[in-house]
C-alpha cells in the first residue's frame, strides 16, 4: 500500500472518529439529509416499498423542486369557473402533481438510546413520509417546519428506506391560488434532529420549545417571561433541572436562572421562569440591531441532556 493510501486512510478514519465523538457528546445533533436523493415526478403507486426500483430515476439534492423552470416563465392560463366566467391566473401553466423522494438512512451506533426526529424546512404542499414502506406521518402546508418522530420505526444494523410523497396541488389547503408559482417538492433543507430523550420539547410545531416574552421593557430595566417546553421519553421518572443563561452579544453572561422541572415517565410539561435584565442594551433596528443570547440546558444527575439557544 502507498504512503499516500495510508494517509487518506488514516484522515479518513480520524475524521469519522472525531464525527462520532461528536455526535456521542454534543446534547442535540443536527444531521443535514440533503444529499443522495432519488426523484420522479409523477404519482407512482408503491414507490415507498424498499424493494421498489428507482434506478430510472433521477439523481437530486435538496433543496429541489420540480417547478424550477416552469414555475417562472409568467405564461398566463385561463380556466373557467364554477360559473363559467374566465379565470385567469399568471404562472398558472406549471406542473402541479406529485413528485417522490427517495434515500437511504444508516443508522449509527451513537444513536442507540437517543431519540432520532425527521426534520423538514418545508416541503409544498402535502407530504407523505415513508420509513421502510410503514406510513410515519402526514403533513399539511408549504411554508412551515416540521418534525417526525423515526426513533421507533428505525431498524438498528439494516439499512431504513425513506420515501417521500410530496405533492403541490390545492388539496384543499389554503391559500387556494395566488399571484405566486406554489413550487412543488421539498424545497428547503432536510435533516435529521438527534436527541436526549430527557429533552427540551422537540415536538412543539416544530418550534425550539421556548418562548421568551418581554412583559416590561426601559432603558433601566427589562423583564422577560421564559416558559420552556419539556418532555421525557423515557419509563423513568426523571429529576430534571432547567438553566438559562441570557449572554450580552460579547458573550457575557448578564442573567443566570435555574428551576427544578421533575418529569414524570413519558411526561410532557412546562416550566416558566422570569428574567430581569439590568439597563439593557435596547434593539434598535438598522442603527443599533444587538441582540441576546439565550441559552436553555436541561440537566439530569449533573449532566446536560440537552440544550437549546
Amino acid at each position: 500500500m502507498s504512503t499516500s493510501v495510508s494517509s487518506f486512510i488514516v484522515r479518513a478514519l480520524a475524521s469519522a472518529f472525531l464525527a462520532l465523538t461528536a455526535l456521542t457528546a454534543a446534547p442535540r445533533t443536527e444531521i443535514n439529509l440533503n444529499t443522495g436523493w432519488r426523484f420522479h415526478y409523477g404519482d407512482t403507486p408503491g414507490a415507498e416499498a424498499p424493494s421498489f426500483d428507482t434506478t430510472a430515476w433521477s439523481s437530486v439534492n435538496t433543496p429541489h423542486t420540480w417547478n424550477a423552470l416552469d414555475g417562472q416563465d409568467g405564461v398566463q392560463k385561463s380556466t373557467a369557473t364554477a360559473d363559467g366566467a374566465a379565470n385567469i391566473m399568471k404562472g398558472g401553466d406549471y406542473a402541479r402533481g406529485t413528485g417522490w423522494y427517495r434515500r437511504t438512512l444508516a443508522f449509527e451506533p451513537a444513536w442507540a438510546g437517543r431519540q432520532v426526529y425527521l426534520q423538514f424546512d418545508g416541503a409544498n404542499r402535502r407530504a407523505d413520509v415513508f420509513l421502510n414502506g410503514r406510513l410515519i406521518g402526514i403533513h399539511l402546508g408549504g411554508n412551515a417546519r416540521f418534525r417526525f418522530d423515526l426513533t421507533a420505526a428505525l431498524r438498528p444494523g439494516a439499512p431504513n428506506l425513506l420515501a417521500v410523497r410530496v405533492n403541490n396541488e390545492d388539496n384543499g389547503i389554503l391559500p387556494h391560488s395566488a399571484d405566486f408559482t406554489f413550487f412543488g417538492g421539498l424545497y428547503r433543507d432536510v435533516a435529521l434532529l438527534i436527541t436526549d430523550p430527557v429533552q427540551v420539547e422537540t415536538m412543539d410545531h416544530a418550534s425550539p420549545g421556548v418562548y421568551l416574552t418581554p412583559t416590561r421593557v426601559s432603558p433601566e430595566r427589562a423583564e422577560v417571561s421564559a416558559r420552556v417546553k419539556l418532555a421525557n421519553h423515557t419509563a423513568s421518572p426523571a429529576g430534571a433541572a432547567v438553566r438559562i443563561t441570557v449572554l450580552d452579544a460579547a458573550g457575557q453572561t448578564v442573567v443566570d436562572a435555574n428551576a427544578a422541572a421533575p418529569l414524570a415517565a413519558g411526561a410532557h410539561d412546562e416550566i416558566t421562569l422570569p428574567l430581569a435584565l439590568a439597563r439593557p442594551h435596547l434593539w434598535n433596528g438598522r442603527a443599533d440591531p444587538y441582540l441576546y443570547t439565550t441559552r436553555i440546558e436541561v440537566t439530569l444527575d449533573g449532566t446536560v441532556r440537552d440544550t437549546v439557544e
